[in-house]
C-alpha cells in the first residue's frame, strides 16, 4: 500500500444512532416505504425500499431509455410521505414513476438517453429494510476520473508536493449516525473534510484532495483505491462517533491500522464489517482483497 492509512474519528457534539420508524402496512400487504435517488460523478443511484421482501421482474442489467420493474400480484401501496413520482433530471435519470394495475404494481424509470443500468437487491440489514437498487452509469465518467487522478499523481512529481486524500465517511444511502434535530453524520463528515482540505491546501508543499465532494456513496474499497491511483502519501478518513449519552462527546480520536500486525481472524472480522457497511450504502457483497477493513 503506497500511502499511510489513518482513520480520524471526530466526535462533534453527540450523535445518537437512530432507527427509522417503519410504516405499518395492512397484514400480508407489502408497501413501498422509500423512493430515493442520489447523483454522483460516476452514476445515479435509485433506491426502492419495501416493508418486506419482494420478487421483482426486471433485467439484471442492460442499456435502454426506459426500465420497467414489475411486481406481479403486488399492489405496493405507498407508505406515508413516499411520492408516486420522483423527478430526478440530473442528465442521466429523468423520472421514477410508481404505477398500479389489477395485475400488480410497476416502477417505470425514464432515462435521458439510451444508457447502461444495473439492478440488484439488498437484503434487510439491522434497521435497513429490503431494498432494490438501480445503478445508472454516467458515460465517460470512469475515463474522466482516471484522467483526473493520473493528473494529480503527475502533479505530485512535477510540483514536488505531498498528496493527502481526505475521505468524508458515509454518503448517499449510508447516512451514518443520526444526531439531534436530524443531524446526519454523512453531512458533518463532508463539511469537515472540505474544511480540512481548504486548510491543508494553505500549507506549502501539501496538496489535499477530497474523495467525495457531494452526497453520494463510495464503496469502501474504492475509497482507498482512489488514494492509491493519485499516489497519495496519506489517506485520512473522517467519521463522527455516535453515543447514546447526550452532551458527553468531546475531542477527537485517531486510529492507525497496521494490517501486518493483524491476525487472520481479525482480517476476516474486518472484512465482514466492511461488506456490511457496503450493503448499507447499496453495494453487493464482494470477495476479500489484500487490504480488508482499512476504514474500520
Amino acid at each position: 500500500m503506497p500511502f499511510a492509512a489513518v482513520l480520524l474519528s471526530a466526535i462533534l457534539g453527540t450523535f445518537v444512532q437512530g432507527r427509522a420508524d417503519s410504516p405499518v402496512a395492512a397484514p400480508g400487504v407489502t408497501s413501498l416505504t422509500g423512493l430515493r435517488s442520489w447523483s454522483g460523478p460516476s452514476n445515479t443511484r435509485v433506491v426502492l425500499a419495501f416493508s418486506a421482501t419482494v420478487t421483482p421482474v426486471a433485467p439484471d442489467s442492460g442499456r435502454s431509455r426506459e426500465l420497467v420493474i414489475a411486481f406481479p400480484g403486488e399492489s405496493l401501496p405507498l407508505a406515508t410521505g413516499v411520492p408516486s413520482t420522483l423527478g430526478v433530471r440530473d442528465g442521466l435519470v429523468d423520472s421514477v414513476q410508481v404505477l398500479s394495475s389489477g395485475s400488480g404494481a410497476r416502477i417505470r424509470i425514464t432515462f435521458r438517453d439510451s444508457i447502461k443500468f444495473r439492478v440488484y437487491p439488498l437484503p434487510s440489514e439491522d434497521d435497513k429494510q429490503y431494498r432494490l437498487v438501480v445503478d445508472v452509469a454516467r458515460p465517460g465518467a470512469a475515463a474522466a476520473e482516471e484522467k483526473r487522478l493520473a493528473g494529480i499523481a503527475q502533479a505530485k512529481k512535477r510540483d514536488r508536493v505531498r498528496i493527502v486524500a481526505v475521505d468524508a465517511g458515509h454518503g448517499g444511502e449510508d447516512t451514518g449516525a443520526r444526531g439531534p434535530r436530524n443531524v446526519l453524520e454523512k453531512r458533518v463528515t463532508l463539511a469537515v473534510a472540505k474544511a480540512l482540505v481548504d486548510e491543508l491546501n494553505k500549507i506549502p508543499g501539501i496538496r489535499a484532495v477530497n474523495t467525495r465532494d457531494g452526497d453520494f456513496f463510495i464503496p469502501l474499497r474504492e475509497r482507498y483505491r482512489i488514494a492509491e491511483r493519485m499516489n497519495a502519501d496519506l489517506f485520512v478518513s473522517i467519521h463522527a462517533n455516535s453515543s447514546r449519552r447526550r452532551g458527553s462527546g468531546k475531542g477527537t480520536e485517531v486510529y492507525f491500522l497496521s494490517l501486518k500486525g493483524a491476525s487472520d481472524a481479525a482480517d476476516r472480522d474486518l472484512a465482514d464489517i466492511e461488506n456490511a457497511a457496503d450493503l448499507v450504502g447499496g453495494v453487493p457483497a464482494q470477495a476479500e482483497d489484500d487490504v480488508v477493513g482499512v476504514l474500520y
